[in-house]
């Protein structure tokens, strides 16, 4: 005889703007025009940013502004939380350039 669970509870509703699309590709963020770029991993994208890992040293802490490449697409984008290793961040400025190879 199957038993049914009255008290499971449902699953949480997902309560973002935009849609989020896991993906694997590997980044630049530009801190500076001087600064070595340092590479991160994006892990999910969305139209309205983005959240990265980043596996450089400990010693890096992305600003809170930086310009991030990746994927042919370069455009600025604003830090909104830090956890561990990832960061979340929204599109600073909305226009966001096609790099040209």
């Amino acid at each position: 005889m199957l038993r049914q669970n009255f008290n499971v509870v449902p699953l949480a509703f997902d309560r973002r703007r935009n849609p989020r699309r896991q993906t694997q590709y590997i980044g630049k963020i530009l801190a500076e025009p001087t600064a070595p770029p340092e590479y991160c991993l994006v892990t999910e994208t969305s139209k309205g940013g983005v959240r990265v890992r980043i596996y450089t040293g400990p010693d890096f802490e992305a600003p809170s502004v930086f310009t991030l490449r990746f994927e042919e697409t370069e455009a600025k984008y604003k830090v909104i939380w830090r956890k561990g290793g990832f960061i979340g961040a929204e599109i600073a400025s909305q226009e966001a350039s096609q790099i040209n190879p």
